[in-house]
């Protein structure tokens, strides 16, 4: 009794087609299918014979080669290649935060979706602005970009993302807190988040140095906050005013804590249910269209209203330019109306009544009216 025959493994035929029809592994593994161009069994046979060998010996021509390079290794030959030109940028600082945030993955495995996903939930779980969230996607499609150039990825999955155009809206955006705000939001805060509001709002940082800020980089005793991790990627020193070392000095973290304030949750981790917590008092406040960040430009425009030149709030602020900090550092239209009012009085004072010495001795001063 003869054997029946065996379907040849790799050759299948489809409905409707004559020509046969052959099925293989590529050189990274992927399945291919594809059409011979004959009806011929024994030719199609040998076509993918020929593909095999192409595979195996690693010369596939029909199949584009793949990097095997991964995120790691793209985020540091860009800055070994370039990046370090940048470093008053916070070039390293963004790097780091987006290899913690994609990990250490294939270079091809990383789509536009997990890149954006990233970027979203950087800008509600981070309080990022909209104009920081430009920046962040600006700066990693120049890295993906770099890698292009170099063959170490095949495409750039930024490019089907758009920037968000509310950026110019958001940079002429004028909020911050009165002082009514202010004590309303510290009276009702409660004990664990009340510190970190007065840490915002007394020192100017931002969210993520408050959150990671460490009892090593916090001297009681000289009165100063050292602010390494800036976003710059230079660290600032900032003053610690009577309010904030009174709230600093009753913190409990300070015996055998390592971070300021701590998670009430996971030991040893620092606090992160800023979002949720914000909200909640905002909404408990009855205060709108205000976010944790606000806090930030409430410090500086009150230092502006307060007197203080705006080149020291650049340097508290940590801002690499001017313009940065005349961008947050605005000055509310009622202060800015009592300033011209108070112009106007002394003006007119000087203007209504002007006395002039009389050259002759003994005569009454002259009144000039204007």
């Amino acid at each position: 009794m003869s054997k029946p025959k065996q379907k040849a493994k790799g050759l299948f035929k489809r409905p409707g087609s004559p020509n046969w029809f052959i099925r293989y592994a590529d050189r990274n593994g992927r399945i291919c299918r594809e059409s011979t161009g004959t009806s011929e069994k024994k030719l199609a046979k040998a076509i993918l014979d020929k593909k095999r060998t192409l595979v195996a010996e690693n010369r596939q021509l029909d199949v584009k080669k793949v990097s095997t390079a991964t995120f790691y290794e793209l985020c540091e030959g860009y800055w070994e290649s370039h990046g370090w030109t940048l470093r008053a940028n916070g070039i390293r600082n963004f790097l780091d935060i987006w290899k913690r945030g994609i990990g250490n993955l294939p270079v091809r495995e990383i789509t536009s979706t997990r890149i954006e996903r990233f970027l979203n939930h950087r800008q509600s779980s981070e309080d990022w602005s909209i104009t920081t969230r430009n920046r962040h996607l600006t700066m990693v499609k120049a890295v993906f970009n770099w890698g292009c150039k170099r063959k170490m990825c095949d495409g750039n999955p930024t490019d089907t993302i758009s920037r968000d155009k509310r950026a110019e809206e958001e940079a002429k955006r004028v909020r911050y807190l009165t002082t009514v705000e202010i004590e309303c939001l510290l009276e009702l805060a409660s004990d664990v988040f009340r510190p970190i509001l007065l840490c915002a709002l007394h020192s100017g940082m931002r969210r993520g140095e408050i959150l990671n800020l460490k009892w090593s980089d916090v001297d009681l005793r000289s009165r100063l906050i050292t602010v390494r991790s800036a976003k710059s990627g230079k660290q600032r020193k900032i003053p610690i005013d009577d309010t904030l070392f009174s709230a600093l000095s009753k913190l409990s973290s300070r015996f055998g804590g390592e971070f300021v304030f701590p998670s009430p949750i996971k030991p040893g981790a620092p606090y992160r249910d800023i979002h949720h917590t914000w909200g909640r008092l905002v909404r408990k406040a009855g205060i709108t269209d205000v976010r944790f960040h606000d806090l930030r430009h409430t410090f500086a425009s009150h230092l502006v209203m307060a007197g203080v030149d705006i080149r020291t709030v650049q340097e508290l602020l940590g801002h690499a330019t001017l313009a940065m900090t005349e961008r947050y550092a605005h000055l509310s239209p009622d202060h800015s109306s009592r300033a011209i009012q108070a112009l106007d009085t002394a003006l007119q004072s000087d203007t209504k009544t002007d006395t002039v010495s009389s050259p002759t001795a003994g005569t009454p001063p002259q009144v000039v009216h204007s």
